[in-house]
């Protein structure tokens, strides 16, 4: 700042230290140099400092006093030279707004003693700083150029200054710089987890997408998430919490084959906010296909006796057995590991054994379509072997019952197998009874495959054979009728 002195006094009537008496002064100010000086306020000592308000102006100062002959004099200076410009530094008002996270701050309004317009002659452009701490270094915000500034999650707990760059009054450009704002506080910013990977098909195995927060996570969180896969009907409807499915992959079941998954994360932000987010649900759940099974036949693997298929189970479904009526094909083989073959009309879900199946297995094959719409065919483990039930064989006498006459046994047939009449050579005994229904006697000597009637025998004779099949059974058979 420049300070003026009033020039020195003088008078031919005599003055004493530049006046008779102390002289009172009035410094004034005009635009031009020739122009109407007024005075400046609370100017009225022998000097003046200038302040802003004089630049580009001229001073004069005006002298009151009393000459020495006891007149009162008043003198005028001549005017100084036009007042020139000292640089005033500006300054900027503290930045407005609430420091929180997505709140909006403004920069002060900018002063300078060397004038402004709108806070400054020309508009003024800004730069917005920020700093780990308040007195630390202070670094451009990228883009942050407006005189607004909106605070985001990079912001937080963080410190902020705006630096206002404008063109005063007196043509200097000009520099300042705010205050530091209080640290950045934090709004929570909800997480987000990214789409179910994997194929939503039986048996492959999802994972959960990458949880996402601008609040800072690290590997997916700042703490390790926790998991629930959940599940429902539909799409957009009530999901429910798969009993154990709490780690970040979960493996699909039949159990959520038809339905729709998504998983629940639940973490803690970098800022210390417990937060659970939700995966978008993923496409239904398509099916592979389960093989079904049939159970064990069960009955008495016995020549005449019923088996039984076994109950279906399949895990795609199946109602009574099956989602359809099974159809049945019962087969036979000579042994247990061999070829088996279907068994004609043998197509229901029991069977019942013949000597056909006599020391041979039996599977049965059952065909139906699952709850999922596959057809499938099972096939049981083999039975045992079919053992024999001993069947009895009717032996018809041959000839004429007639005295002297010679009759011959019949040929033996026997469900359980012989060769040329019998498996074995037959052995014979011939009997006799007084009635048909009595007791037979054995015929002496009678041991052959014939014999010649005597008188006593005539209407009494009945006559039996002997045979030991191939399974050791012996077996007795009477002729039908009187050999009358």
């Amino acid at each position: 700042m420049v300070k003026l002195y009033a020039g020195a006094i003088t008078d031919a009537d005599g003055t004493t230290g530049g006046s008779s008496v102390a002289a009172t002064y009035q410094w004034t100010v005009s635009d031009t140099e020739d122009g109407t000086y007024t005075a400046i306020s609370g100017a009225t000592t022998s000097t003046f400092t200038l302040t802003q308000a004089e630049v580009d102006k001229f001073i004069k100062v005006v002298a009151s006093y009393k000459d020495a002959q006891g007149t009162s004099e008043t003198v005028t200076s001549a005017a100084s030279s036009a007042v020139a410009n000292t640089n005033d530094a500006g300054a900027i008002a503290a930045i407005s707004g609430t420091t929180t996270q997505g709140q909006t701050l403004t920069a002060g309004a900018i002063t300078d003693a060397d004038g402004t317009t709108g806070g400054s002659s020309v508009a003024a452009t800004y730069q917005w700083m920020v700093s780990d701490t308040e007195n630390g270094t202070y670094t451009a915000i990228s883009g942050a150029i407006a005189s607004t500034f909106t605070l985001t999650q990079a912001e937080v707990d963080k410190f902020i200054k705006v630096v206002a760059s404008y063109t005063d009054a007196q043509g200097t450009v000009e520099t300042v710089t705010s205050a530091a704002s209080s640290a950045v506080d934090n709004t929570n910013d909800v997480g987000a987890i990214a789409a179910i990977s994997g194929t939503t098909t039986q048996g492959q195995t999802l994972t959960a997408g990458a949880i996402t927060d601008a609040d800072g996570t690290t590997g997916g969180s700042s703490v390790a998430a926790t998991y629930q896969w959940t599940v429902s009907d539909t799409e957009n409807g009530t999901y429910t919490a798969i009993s154990g499915a709490i780690a970040s992959t979960f493996t699909l079941t039949q159990a959520e084959v038809g339905k729709f998954i998504k998983v629940v994360a639940s973490y803690k932000d970098a800022q210390g906010t417990s937060e659970t987010v939700t995966s978008a649900a993923s496409s239904a759940v398509d099916n592979t296909n389960d093989v079904g099974a049939i159970a064990a036949i069960s009955g008495t693997t016995t020549q005449g006796q019923t088996l039984t298929a076994g109950a279906i189970t399949d895990a795609d479904g199946t109602t009574g057995g099956s989602s359809v009526a099974a159809t049945y094909q019962w087969t036979v083989s000579d042994t247990e590991n061999g070829t088996y073959t279907a068994i004609s009309g043998a197509i229901a879900s029991t069977f019942t054994l013949t000597q056909a199946e006599v020391d041979k297995f039996i599977k049965v094959v059952a065909s139906y379509t699952d709850a999922q719409g596959t057809v499938e065919t099972v096939t049981s483990a083999a039975s045992s072997a079919v053992d024999n039930t001993n069947d009895v064989v009717l032996l018809l006498q041959s000839d004429t019952t007639t005295q002297g006459q010679t009759l011959t046994a019949g040929a033996i047939t026997d469900a359980d197998g012989t060769t040329g009449g019998s498996s074995v050579a037959a052995t014979y005994q011939w009997t006799v009874s007084d009635t048909e229904n009595g007791t037979y006697t054995a015929i002496s000597g009678a041991i052959a495959s014939t014999f010649t009637q005597t008188q006593k025998l005539i209407n009494l004779l009945r006559w039996l054979r002997v045979i030991r099949m191939h399974k050791g059974t012996v077996e007795m058979n009477f002729c039908s009728k009187f050999c009358s």
